[in-house]
């Protein structure tokens, strides 16, 4: 209480002098930090790619599909939910086919595995009473289904790709975000800081069963993080280390605590409902986690001076300061320092060190339950009794804010992010994305931005006075180690 009134007391000065934080880091230029290899341009992909992820066309997906084939899906996900205790994540794909259509013309590629995806999320295709349900869906282009090994149909399918990609995510908006845009625009904020972070772009979607034609509406088209993903961004040199899908599973949250399973640490096996918490994505043939265990080993014995030598050498801290900056001013609570959960660890087997990924931040800038954030403490991040534990430990994020050096570049980045003349981290560059897409989609839906300017006033205003209030207040930046 006695920290509110405080914090009460200095907004009420910062607003009355008008005044910005004069900040300690101010010697670093923002633009001139953020020149990294992670932009649109320098990411090493063909011309289908780069068109399927442009954002001033509009793009039509249609998936074809046999009735036999989908009722076969929906059958095999309600199969796997008698085996395993109502579950429904089955990962088994079904043949379809990919009719892709923008104003440079039409892409048709037949064959395509089609599947659900999601963890909480996934539901049935269709109901008893032939309704259907909208779904996240998967896309995997090199699936070989049952052709036997180095026949013609096998030899085509195996290694094929199309917009420069193996894979593809379709997900639709199961957070009712009324503006359509909140996790593409958070996605294109964290690329234009320099965050390896996937691309992503809208579609219009529609299932075509049989003769039967299925609007389902706005999807968003998000680019999987996978060895395509990392080859795009990283040398040849630099881009054979492992990649680990870290989720928030059964076994435990993705926190980078002790491990206290072995079992935590493995190959996601989807037919013996098998899903680790860290996830292993490539070099799967001869799989070794000694370096993930390693890390998390380090991360939780070593302490002080030891701690920081280790990160310094082992992590890249600049881009997950930058991370944990957009995620506060987003108000994505299901992260890492939040719930433990999605997110990617690679390992740039050059450097040796780690480098983190976001993943599914469709909870952010006022949609769901980001709208609890909106006054969460830059440093006490998980002080929030509706969305968190109190007694959780997140020992990397944790650890690295005990630094003042990290705690200044933090607090930097926050002021950078929201400085209006940078165009980041502002209603009016949300405002452009919100135009954009609606001025491409809005024929059957309807885009309201509403909540977003809502959100960004209070924001804004929340940080600086943070901000302000940590300047004087430096002794309280523990975060959330009591």
């Amino acid at each position: 209480m006695k920290r509110f009134v405080i914090l009460l007391f200095l907004s009420f000065i910062f607003l009355l002098v008008g005044c910005t934080t004069n900040h300690k880091m101010l010697e670093y230029n923002v633009f001139q930090d953020f020149t990294s290899i992670f932009n649109n341009q320098s990411i090493d992909a063909n011309d289908e790619f780069h068109r399927l992820f442009t954002d001033n066309i509009k793009h039509n997906i249609t998936i074809e599909i046999s009735k036999d084939e989908w009722e076969k899906l929906n059958a095999d996900m309600l199969s796997y939910a008698e085996k395993y205790e109502d579950d429904l994540r089955s990962d088994t794909y079904f043949k379809a086919n990919l009719i892709y259509t923008d104003i440079h013309g039409t892409i048709i590629s037949e064959e395509i595995g089609f599947r659900t995806r999601g963890n909480n999320s996934r539901i049935l295709l269709q109901n008893d009473d032939g309704t259907y349900n909208l779904s996240h869906f998967k896309i995997k282009f090199n699936e070989t289904f049952d052709y036997i090994k180095e026949s013609k149909n096998y030899t085509l399918l195996k290694d094929r790709k199309v917009f420069d990609l193996k894979e593809l995510n379709l997900k639709y908006n199961s957070n009712n975000d009324l503006s359509n845009v909140s996790e593409l625009h958070s996605y294109n904020i964290m690329n234009r800081v320099g965050i390896p972070a996937p691309l992503i772009t809208l579609t219009e979607l529609t299932i075509k069963i049989e003769n039967e034609q299925i609007a389902f509406g706005i999807y968003s088209v998000i680019e999987p993080i996978d060895k395509e993903f990392i080859d795009k961004r990283y040398s040849k040199e630099e881009s054979q280390g492992n990649l680990y899908k870290c989720l928030n599973l059964e076994l435990a949250p993705a926190s980078l605590e002790s491990l206290i399973n072995p079992n935590q640490v493995g190959i996601k096996n989807a037919v013996l409902n098998y899903r680790p918490t860290y996830d292993l994505k490539t070099n799967k043939k001869a799989p070794n986690y000694s370096d993930i265990k390693q890390f998390i080993n380090s991360i939780n014995s070593l302490h002080n001076d030891d701690f920081r030598n280790f990160i310094d050498n082992f992590f890249d801290v600049d881009s997950f300061l930058r991370l944990l900056a957009i995620n506060a001013l987003i108000g994505n609570s299901d992260d890492y320092r939040g719930n433990g959960n999605n997110y990617y660890l690679y390992l740039n087997n050059k450097s040796s060190k780690f480098v983190m990924i976001p993943y599914d931040i469709d909870q952010s800038l006022g949609v769901d339950i980001s709208k609890f954030t909106m006054y969460s403490d830059i440093y006490h991040w998980r002080n929030n009794s509706i969305l968190f534990t109190q007694n959780e430990v997140r020992p990397l994020s944790d650890k690295i804010l005990l630094i003042p050096e990290y705690q200044d570049k933090y607090e930097y980045y926050l002021t950078q992010f929201i400085e209006p003349d940078n165009h980041i981290f502002t209603y009016e560059s949300f405002l452009k994305t919100f135009n954009k897409y609606k001025d491409l989609y809005n024929t059957n839906v309807e885009f309201s931005d509403i909540y977003a300017k809502n959100y960004y006033n209070i924001k804004i205003t929340n940080i600086k006075e943070q901000l302000y209030y940590y300047e004087f207040n430096p002794y309280q930046k523990r975060g959330d180690i009591s």
